[in-house]
């Protein structure tokens, strides 16, 4: 074998190398145009990122494709996959697996009997109440441990004064 084969055989088996790499990193992307584009507003954006994840029942069924701003709303669109079969009366919210882990759109909840989501539907984000009720209680506890605090330093001046 000649040395100019041998340079050709090992260019070309590096060029192979790195391809197969940018394969694997790069895994064939679902187009744009055959999925279902969804704006969906949002009081805040804070974690999202463009190519992040959108969940639904704890699968990835679309990603993040921008992220903008009107009337003082985050507007996320998102890229969802047709054969996600999301309900029309999911809830959208923003949600993280963790503290260290990035945010992703999470998809919950809805009725497929009343339809699935259509493209170019806009959905607003879903406010739990459920979480204003817990954020109450925990400032009455707060407030109640404080109340007890007070009463036992009150006792404890009581006893030492005596």
């Amino acid at each position: 074998m000649t040395k100019e084969t041998k340079v050709g055989m090992i260019a070309l088996l590096l060029c192979l190398v790195i391809g197969l790499l940018w394969f694997f990193a790069h895994p064939f992307q679902e187009k744009d145009n055959d999925s279902i584009q969804v704006k969906a507003l949002f009081d805040s954006a804070q974690g999202l990122h463009v190519g992040g994840h959108v969940m639904y029942a704890g699968v990835s069924v679309g990603k993040i494709k921008h992220i903008s701003i009107e009337n003082g709303k985050a507007v996320i669109t998102l890229a969802i996959s047709p054969g996600a079969h999301i309900p029309q009366d999911a809830q959208f919210t923003i949600d993280s697996n963790g503290l260290l882990e990035d945010s992703h759109v999470r998809i919950s909840g809805g009725d497929i009997s009343k339809g699935e989501l259509a493209n170019d539907t806009t959905v607003e984000e879903f406010h739990s109440h459920k979480m204003d009720q817990l954020m109450e209680k925990a400032d009455h506890l707060m407030k109640t441990a404080e109340d007890v605090g007070k009463n036992v330093n009150h006792m404890t001046d009581s006893f030492s004064k005596s």
